[in-house]
């Protein structure tokens, strides 16, 4: 194991003061200095010799228009040499970057770059697709077609059964895994609530790591880190480093937030003002008189008028020139948001952490309007959104929170990270499961759990090592379905009586009673309740969260907008302003986020319990049940989820609209090979099609706009 520390806080310290002098004008700096602290792209005397000497030797291969800083060439060194590297570094040192650098360089067929989020995967892809696009086979699910090479980008819940079973057909020459900080295991405080993606994203790194030929892990501000279980124990380059080629500025605001926001908002440098939550950015928009001089009124505001609300705020903003981006708006949307800032059509973007965690989106200054849930490494990961070396060289961050400076200026912001999959300790069953963690490792509490679990899977002919094959089972609900198993097959009888009842009142019931096997589903993978709870308060009229999962689960109309908008026009009427909402924002987590994600893994339950040897082995009646467990609900998730279509589930995920998504499908149906489908593939052909699709007078405006600015 080789460490390398380049945590200097002198040298921080005088990087700070030259970048500092360097935009204040206040003194020649001198290029030797500048050469020497790693800062020679401030070198204005093109005529410096040294300067140009260095240039020609670190051109960037993956951009020529870059050239690399010294510290990335000693990163870069590392790899070519074939090391394991974890590099721990600020977001503006260019750690994905150099990832790129190397992939560009050195001679691969299969690569693994593993993400944390949707948002990040699509726009990597569309990055990689660029430049590696016709050489190799881009690929975001584990359904999708091999090629000869490939790179794959992931995130981990899609290191599935199927994908590990496909990629033992080739080898893994390079496993790229960023924010690897990820993974860490939760503080003592947080210990008695489950993180649900903790597992799923340490089994994606635990299942792959050791069958990589080389590993690259990256992430910010990791005061020390250990690996105890893989191939990684004594065999990597830790390389940590606070190197930070842009000037950040840091001022305290001492006047009224609110008032500071509504004086800046329309200055012309862009803007990204931080909340912690979406209801905060309601509330603020609801509370403060915003007037912008900049007026839009463009196709999504249209869409968003003919299919959600005239009333919906980040419509209503938008149409001000101020964008509102977070985690519960759909991914088209947020997409066609953040090219409006990134092309400085807008200059002022209301967010949460979501757009924040990764994502390329340049800007000038950083407004922290909520602080008090910050961390002092969330805090410094925030800033460090702030000014690129492409874009901005210098940042500008406003905090009204004085508790702030201490996170800011201090050492608070490095964190020892335990990765799960790492450490020889368990905290919850999941480990055992799915990070082949040993039995031995489990204290009296947690033996107990798991043999009442094999008792529970035994009346079903189950073991914990075919439990231990499946795909991110929670072991909570798993022990809740496995409870209710006998009360669901009561409410399939009841809904097979009504569907076949000659009587027209026992038939009104099958709604009613489709309504209750979602409420029991609903039980055992809850959704929410928190934003539900906040929308029935003080109200007469009670909203459903199952009625509203059953309304969006019909397979008529196929529409997933249309099924959405019902569902507000018949409760806008009993909800004010705030609460419609509040409501939205609960429907688009309904669909795109809790169906979608968590209550579908009721049909994984399902299959794994409902197996071909358990049905065998039932009564006709009960055979009967299962058939209508199958056509009456479960067919329901999978029409939902678009499983029997692998091109709509692409065109989904990079950012084209459910109803559209449907169309352009079909119109490309024809050119496609259904045996060789990839996302690179897809990407590919809507390239070719682009402006022939611009022309469909069925497909929406905002999906036409949209096709400029995916492809």
């Amino acid at each position: 194991m080789i460490i390398v520390d380049k945590r200097e806080k002198k040298i921080e310290y005088l990087r700070n003061k030259n970048l500092e002098a360097f935009y204040s004008n206040a003194i020649e700096l001198s290029p030797e200095n500048l050469m020497n602290l790693g800062l020679n792209m401030y070198i204005n005397n093109k005529k410096y010799f040294k300067r140009e000497i260095y240039n020609i030797f670190n051109q960037s291969k993956f951009n020529e228009q870059k050239v690399l800083h010294p510290q990335q060439v000693e990163v870069l060194n590392f790899l070519l040499e074939g090391n394991n590297v974890l590099l721990s570094a600020p977001t503006s040192f260019g750690k994905t970057f150099i990832a790129l650098e190397y992939m560009a360089r050195a001679t691969f067929s299969n690569i693994v770059f593993v993400v944390p989020t949707l948002a990040l995967m699509n726009e990597l892809s569309s990055k990689i697709r660029k430049k590696f696009g016709k050489e190799y086979n881009i690929i975001t699910n584990s359904f999708e077609n091999l090629s000869e090479k490939n790179i794959f980008i992931l995130v981990p819940e899609r290191i599935d059964q199927t994908f590990l079973i496909e990629i033992t057909k080739v080898s893994i020459d390079l496993l790229i895994f960023d924010e690897i900080y990820k993974l860490k295991r939760r503080n003592s405080e947080s210990k008695k609530s489950l993180d649900k993606r903790l597992i799923s994203l340490n089994k994606g790194y635990f299942d792959i790591v050791n069958k990589a030929n080389q590993v690259i892990l990256l992430g910010p501000f990791i005061k020390e880190i250990k690996f105890e279980r893989t191939k990684l124990n004594d065999n990597i380059v830790k390389y940590y480093s606070d190197y930070a080629p842009v000037y950040i500025k840091t001022l305290f605001i001492n006047d009224d937030r609110n008032d500071f926001i509504k004086l800046n908002i329309n200055t012309n440098s862009s803007k990204l003002i931080y909340f912690d939550s979406p209801n905060s950015i309601y509330k603020f928009c609801s509370e403060n008189e915003l007037t912008s001089n900049i007026s839009l009124n463009n196709s999504l505001t249209k869409w968003c008028d003919k299919y959600i609300s005239t009333d919906w705020l980040p419509s209503k903003m938008l149409k001000k020139g101020i964008g509102i981006h977070h985690g519960n708006i759909p991914t088209f949307m947020r997409k066609y948001v953040e090219n409006l800032y990134n092309n400085k059509e807008i200059v002022n973007m209301f967010c949460t952490s979501t757009l924040l965690e990764g994502i390329n989106t340049p800007t000038e200054q950083l407004i922290i309007y909520d602080s008090k849930k910050l961390s002092a490494f969330q805090t410094n990961n925030l800033i460090g959104r702030v000014g690129r070396l492409d874009t901005f060289k210098q940042g500008l961050i406003y905090y009204f929170d004085k508790n702030l400076e201490q996170y800011i200026i201090g050492d608070d912001k490095y964190e020892t990270i335990e990765i799960v999959a790492e450490s020889n300790e368990i905290d919850d069953l999941e480990e055992l499961l799915y990070l082949e963690k040993e039995r031995k490792l489990l204290n009296e509490e947690q033996l107990q759990r798991l043999q009442i679990l094999e008792k529970k899977l035994k009346r079903y002919n189950k073991t914990i090592e075919q439990l231990k094959k499946t795909d991110g089972f929670s072991m909570e609900s798993l022990n809740l379905f496995l409870d209710n198993i006998e009360n669901l097959f009561s409410l399939l009888e009841k809904l097979f009586k009504s569907m076949n009842s000659t009587n027209p009142k026992e038939k009104k019931n099958t709604t009613i009673i489709r309504c209750n096997i979602i409420e029991l589903f609903m039980k055992i993978i809850p959704d929410k309740k928190s934003l539900l709870v906040q929308i029935n308060k003080d109200s007469s009229h009670k909203i459903k969260s199952s009625v509203c999962v059953n309304s969006l689960l019909i397979f008529t109309p196929n529409n997933i907008y249309t099924k959405i908008n019902k569902q507000i026009e018949k409760n806008k009427t009993r909800l004010s302003t705030e609460k419609l909402n509040m409501f939205v924002d609960y429907l688009f987590y309904l669909a795109f986020g809790y169906i979608k994600y968590e209550l579908n893994k009721i049909v994984n339950y399902c299959n794994f319990i409902f197996d071909e040897e358990y049905i065998n082995n039932l009564s006709e009646s009960r055979m009967h049940l299962i058939k209508v467990l199958n056509d009456e609900i479960l067919r329901r998730f999978e029409v939902f989820n678009s499983d029997d279509n692998k091109v709509i589930k692409i065109l989904l995920d990079i950012g084209i609209p459910y109803n559209d998504a449907i169309k352009i499908e079909k119109y490309l149906k024809v050119q496609l090979d259904t045996d060789n489908i990839s996302t690179g593939k897809i990407y590919d052909i809507l390239e070719e099609n682009k402006e022939i699709l611009k022309t469909k007078t069925d497909l929406e405006a905002v999906t036409k706009d949209l096709l400029d600015i995916i492809v």
